[in-house]
Protein backbone atom coordinates (compact mmCIF):
# COMPACT_ATOMS: atom_id res chain seq x y z
CA UNK A 1 0.00 0.00 0.00
CA UNK A 2 1.34 3.42 -0.77
CA UNK A 3 2.07 5.87 1.68
CA UNK A 4 0.42 9.32 1.67
CA UNK A 5 2.38 12.26 0.29
CA UNK A 6 2.84 14.35 2.64
CA UNK A 7 1.06 17.75 2.67
CA UNK A 8 3.86 20.82 1.92
CA UNK A 9 3.23 24.00 4.23
CA UNK A 10 0.69 26.67 2.66
CA UNK A 11 3.36 29.17 0.65
CA UNK A 12 1.74 32.57 -0.62
CA UNK A 13 1.71 32.69 -4.39
CA UNK A 14 3.80 35.94 -5.89
CA UNK A 15 1.74 37.74 -8.39
CA UNK A 16 2.42 37.10 -12.12
CA UNK A 17 4.19 39.77 -13.92
CA UNK A 18 3.06 40.80 -17.39
CA UNK A 19 5.63 40.37 -19.50
CA UNK A 20 4.59 43.43 -22.58
CA UNK A 21 6.69 43.70 -25.37
CA UNK A 22 9.42 46.53 -25.82
CA UNK A 23 6.92 48.62 -28.35
CA UNK A 24 4.51 48.84 -25.69
CA UNK A 25 6.70 50.04 -23.40
CA UNK A 26 8.07 52.40 -25.76
CA UNK A 27 3.85 53.73 -25.82
CA UNK A 28 3.68 53.60 -22.38
CA UNK A 29 6.62 56.14 -21.56
CA UNK A 30 5.58 58.34 -24.28
CA UNK A 31 2.30 58.82 -22.90
CA UNK A 32 3.78 59.05 -19.93
CA UNK A 33 5.60 61.88 -20.58
CA UNK A 34 2.72 63.77 -22.16
CA UNK A 35 0.78 64.07 -19.06
CA UNK A 36 3.61 65.28 -17.08
CA UNK A 37 3.76 68.29 -19.80
CA UNK A 38 0.40 68.92 -19.64
CA UNK A 39 -0.51 68.89 -15.73
CA UNK A 40 2.78 70.94 -15.34
CA UNK A 41 3.21 73.71 -18.04
CA UNK A 42 6.75 75.12 -18.58
CA UNK A 43 6.17 78.62 -18.87
CA UNK A 44 7.16 80.25 -22.44
CA UNK A 45 8.27 83.83 -23.42
CA UNK A 46 6.10 85.26 -25.32
CA UNK A 47 6.84 86.58 -28.50
CA UNK A 48 6.35 90.29 -29.64
CA UNK A 49 3.81 90.01 -32.71
CA UNK A 50 4.81 91.80 -35.86
CA UNK A 51 2.73 93.73 -38.19
CA UNK A 52 3.51 93.37 -41.99
CA UNK A 53 4.68 96.77 -43.07
CA UNK A 54 1.98 98.21 -45.89
CA UNK A 55 3.98 97.71 -49.53
CA UNK A 56 4.09 100.07 -52.41
CA UNK A 57 1.80 99.82 -55.13
CA UNK A 58 3.34 100.21 -58.04
CA UNK A 59 1.38 102.98 -60.64
CA UNK A 60 -0.10 101.26 -63.47
CA UNK A 61 1.83 101.26 -66.27
CA UNK A 62 0.74 103.31 -69.24
CA UNK A 63 -0.58 101.87 -72.67
CA UNK A 64 2.08 100.67 -74.99
CA UNK A 65 2.70 103.23 -78.15
CA UNK A 66 1.13 100.37 -80.28
CA UNK A 67 -1.71 99.54 -78.73
CA UNK A 68 -4.51 101.56 -79.23
CA UNK A 69 -6.64 103.99 -76.57
CA UNK A 70 -10.05 103.24 -76.35
CA UNK A 71 -12.15 105.78 -75.07
CA UNK A 72 -15.02 105.08 -72.75
CA UNK A 73 -18.42 105.93 -73.93
CA UNK A 74 -20.72 107.94 -71.64
CA UNK A 75 -23.25 106.31 -69.69
CA UNK A 76 -26.23 107.47 -71.53
CA UNK A 77 -24.45 106.45 -75.03
CA UNK A 78 -25.31 103.02 -76.52
CA UNK A 79 -22.67 100.94 -77.86
CA UNK A 80 -22.27 101.44 -81.65
CA UNK A 81 -23.98 104.86 -81.60
CA UNK A 82 -22.08 107.33 -80.64
CA UNK A 83 -23.76 110.75 -79.82
CA UNK A 84 -23.15 113.39 -82.44
CA UNK A 85 -21.28 116.26 -81.54
CA UNK A 86 -23.45 119.19 -82.43
CA UNK A 87 -21.35 121.59 -84.81
CA UNK A 88 -19.92 124.99 -84.05
CA UNK A 89 -21.14 128.15 -85.91
CA UNK A 90 -17.91 129.30 -87.87
CA UNK A 91 -16.21 132.43 -87.15
CA UNK A 92 -14.81 135.08 -89.09
CA UNK A 93 -11.57 133.53 -88.81
CA UNK A 94 -12.93 129.86 -90.09
CA UNK A 95 -14.52 131.56 -93.32
CA UNK A 96 -11.38 133.09 -93.66
CA UNK A 97 -9.52 129.69 -93.81
CA UNK A 98 -12.10 127.78 -95.20
CA UNK A 99 -12.06 128.97 -98.51
CA UNK A 100 -10.19 131.66 -100.84
CA UNK A 101 -11.61 135.11 -100.65
CA UNK A 102 -13.07 136.26 -103.68
CA UNK A 103 -10.40 138.67 -104.77
CA UNK A 104 -9.06 139.02 -101.30
CA UNK A 105 -12.38 140.32 -99.46
CA UNK A 106 -12.92 139.28 -95.84
CA UNK A 107 -15.41 140.04 -93.82
CA UNK A 108 -12.77 141.46 -91.62
CA UNK A 109 -11.53 143.63 -94.51
CA UNK A 110 -15.03 145.08 -95.99
CA UNK A 111 -15.96 146.08 -92.27
CA UNK A 112 -12.48 148.38 -91.89
CA UNK A 113 -12.82 149.57 -95.17
CA UNK A 114 -13.89 152.95 -94.14
CA UNK A 115 -10.82 152.64 -91.70
CA UNK A 116 -8.51 152.50 -94.94
CA UNK A 117 -5.96 155.09 -95.07
CA UNK A 118 -6.80 158.03 -98.43
CA UNK A 119 -5.04 156.19 -101.57
CA UNK A 120 -1.85 157.70 -102.19
CA UNK A 121 -0.51 159.80 -105.58
CA UNK A 122 -2.09 161.82 -108.26
CA UNK A 123 -5.83 161.26 -109.60
CA UNK A 124 -4.02 159.76 -112.46
CA UNK A 125 -2.04 156.81 -110.51
CA UNK A 126 -5.09 156.43 -108.28
CA UNK A 127 -7.20 155.69 -111.33
CA UNK A 128 -4.60 153.74 -113.32
CA UNK A 129 -4.40 151.25 -109.85
CA UNK A 130 -8.20 150.94 -109.76
CA UNK A 131 -8.57 149.98 -113.21
CA UNK A 132 -5.27 147.27 -112.91
CA UNK A 133 -7.15 145.84 -109.81
CA UNK A 134 -10.80 145.64 -111.58
CA UNK A 135 -8.81 144.09 -114.87
CA UNK A 136 -7.12 141.28 -112.92
CA UNK A 137 -10.54 140.47 -110.17
CA UNK A 138 -8.45 142.05 -107.35
CA UNK A 139 -11.45 143.31 -105.65
CA UNK A 140 -9.66 144.34 -102.18
CA UNK A 141 -6.94 146.00 -104.56
CA UNK A 142 -9.87 148.24 -106.28
CA UNK A 143 -11.65 149.15 -102.87
CA UNK A 144 -8.65 150.57 -101.28
CA UNK A 145 -8.23 152.99 -104.17
CA UNK A 146 -11.75 154.59 -103.73
CA UNK A 147 -12.86 157.46 -101.82
CA UNK A 148 -14.11 157.62 -98.25
CA UNK A 149 -18.25 158.07 -99.07
CA UNK A 150 -17.64 154.93 -101.51
CA UNK A 151 -15.65 152.63 -98.95
CA UNK A 152 -18.20 153.64 -96.34
CA UNK A 153 -21.31 152.74 -98.65
CA UNK A 154 -19.69 149.66 -99.40
CA UNK A 155 -18.27 148.31 -95.62
CA UNK A 156 -22.07 147.47 -95.04
CA UNK A 157 -22.30 144.91 -97.49
CA UNK A 158 -20.78 141.51 -97.56
CA UNK A 159 -17.77 140.29 -99.51
CA UNK A 160 -19.73 138.58 -102.01
CA UNK A 161 -21.97 141.78 -102.38
CA UNK A 162 -18.97 144.17 -102.68
CA UNK A 163 -17.62 141.42 -105.44
CA UNK A 164 -20.80 141.38 -107.29
CA UNK A 165 -20.66 145.68 -107.71
CA UNK A 166 -17.14 146.06 -108.23
CA UNK A 167 -17.53 143.43 -111.01
CA UNK A 168 -20.24 145.33 -112.49
CA UNK A 169 -18.01 148.00 -112.33
CA UNK A 170 -15.59 146.52 -114.39
CA UNK A 171 -18.09 145.29 -117.11
CA UNK A 172 -18.82 148.80 -117.27
CA UNK A 173 -15.10 149.41 -118.22
CA UNK A 174 -14.96 147.12 -120.88
CA UNK A 175 -15.35 143.55 -118.76
CA UNK A 176 -13.17 140.94 -120.71
CA UNK A 177 -12.46 142.43 -123.86
CA UNK A 178 -9.98 145.54 -122.29
CA UNK A 179 -6.63 145.32 -122.15
CA UNK A 180 -3.58 146.50 -119.60
CA UNK A 181 -3.62 150.03 -118.84
CA UNK A 182 -1.08 152.22 -119.53
CA UNK A 183 -1.49 155.81 -120.71
CA UNK A 184 -3.52 158.28 -118.54
CA UNK A 185 -4.25 161.77 -118.74
CA UNK A 186 -6.84 164.20 -116.88
CA UNK A 187 -9.49 165.14 -118.57
CA UNK A 188 -11.15 167.76 -115.72
CA UNK A 189 -10.15 168.01 -112.30
CA UNK A 190 -12.64 165.05 -111.56
CA UNK A 191 -11.98 162.44 -114.31
CA UNK A 192 -9.18 160.77 -115.56
CA UNK A 193 -9.13 159.04 -119.24
CA UNK A 194 -7.03 156.01 -118.98
CA UNK A 195 -5.88 153.82 -122.14
CA UNK A 196 -6.63 150.44 -121.25
CA UNK A 197 -4.99 148.24 -124.35
CA UNK A 198 -7.20 149.62 -127.53
CA UNK A 199 -10.34 151.13 -125.32
CA UNK A 200 -10.21 154.46 -123.26
CA UNK A 201 -11.73 154.24 -120.13
CA UNK A 202 -13.12 157.36 -118.20
CA UNK A 203 -12.76 157.10 -114.16
CA UNK A 204 -13.93 159.66 -112.08
CA UNK A 205 -11.67 160.62 -109.11
CA UNK A 206 -12.21 163.27 -106.56
CA UNK A 207 -8.92 164.76 -105.86
CA UNK A 208 -9.65 168.00 -104.50
CA UNK A 209 -11.78 167.30 -101.48
CA UNK A 210 -11.76 163.43 -100.70
CA UNK A 211 -9.00 161.77 -102.58
CA UNK A 212 -10.41 158.24 -104.46
CA UNK A 213 -12.83 156.62 -106.99
CA UNK A 214 -16.17 157.46 -106.92
CA UNK A 215 -18.14 154.81 -108.90
CA UNK A 216 -22.02 156.45 -108.42
CA UNK A 217 -23.95 156.57 -111.89
CA UNK A 218 -24.70 159.84 -111.79
CA UNK A 219 -20.51 160.66 -112.43
CA UNK A 220 -20.83 159.52 -116.08
CA UNK A 221 -22.99 162.65 -117.41
CA UNK A 222 -20.45 165.25 -116.17
CA UNK A 223 -17.15 163.17 -117.50
CA UNK A 224 -16.85 163.80 -121.43
CA UNK A 225 -14.95 163.30 -123.94
CA UNK A 226 -14.50 164.15 -127.47
CA UNK A 227 -12.91 159.95 -128.20
CA UNK A 228 -14.83 157.15 -127.67
CA UNK A 229 -15.03 155.67 -124.37
CA UNK A 230 -16.11 154.03 -121.56
CA UNK A 231 -16.82 155.09 -118.05
CA UNK A 232 -16.50 152.84 -114.64
CA UNK A 233 -18.96 152.82 -112.54
CA UNK A 234 -22.59 150.69 -111.69
CA UNK A 235 -25.96 151.18 -111.61
CA UNK A 236 -26.37 149.44 -108.31
CA UNK A 237 -27.43 151.26 -105.93
CA UNK A 238 -24.32 151.52 -102.87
Amino acid sequence: MSQPRPSRPHEPRSPRRLQLPAAALALTALLGAAACDSTDPQPTASLPMLTPSPQPQAAPAPPAASEPVTPQAAPHAVAGNPPAVPALPPTATDLTLAAPAPGGLTPQYVASLAQLPEPAGTAQDIALRFLSALRERQWADAAAQMSLYSRDRLSYRDPAQVATILNDVRQHAGGDAFGACTGTRQINPSAVAVTCGRQLVVVHVESRFVPGVQIDSAHPDGDVVAESHLHAYTDIEL
